[in-house]
């Protein structure tokens, strides 16, 4: 998987490049998933494809080595840098890896990671997204679509479309 592919299966779930302004979403403005709370410099509302796919590029996946990780785990994670932030994304990795979840994508997340599948990956996903609505209700609203995502991951990955 590269980038290109990566993006185009994000801009899925992101809604291309529609203009949102959700008010009970704590990104605010977003377009093209890109969200003025990550980005408060940035205007959102002018932003090009081109620039939203060179931000994914640098900011999520270099950022969070999903290049170095099985082919299996990329786009997951890759996914999950993007909702969570790359440091969350990494704990969460290491959690599935059942090592120190530090958030430092070092040596042994990467050897690690290699014994973690794509259902145990999910899965921490999962108790995250609970984890938030538990500790900030206003979320709920939120929690059916984050796992519907979660669970159309898991179908496109055993429809062999994404490793």
């Amino acid at each position: 998987m590269d980038i290109n592919i990566a993006f185009n299966v994000l801009m899925g779930f992101e809604g291309g490049g529609q203009l949102v302004n959700n008010p009970l979403d704590k990104g605010k403005i977003t377009r093209w998933g890109i969200s003025q709370a990550a980005y408060p410099s940035l205007d959102i509302a002018n932003l090009s494809e081109d620039k939203a796919k060179a931000i994914y590029g640098t900011d999520y996946w270099i950022a969070g080595n999903c290049p170095k990780l099985k082919p299996e785990l990329q786009y997951v994670h890759f996914d999950t840098c993007v909702n969570c932030g790359v440091e969350e994304a990494v704990k969460l990795l290491q959690r599935a890896a059942n090592i120190t979840d530090d958030g430092i994508f070092g040596a042994q997340t990467l050897v690690q990671s290699d014994k973690v599948s794509i259902e145990a990956y999910l899965l921490q996903r999962e108790w995250l997204d609970d984890t938030i609505v538990c500790k900030n209700h206003t979320q709920l609203d939120f929690l059916g679509g984050w796992q519907a995502r979660n669970q159309k991951i898991l179908s496109l990955f055993k429809e062999g479309k994404l490793g």
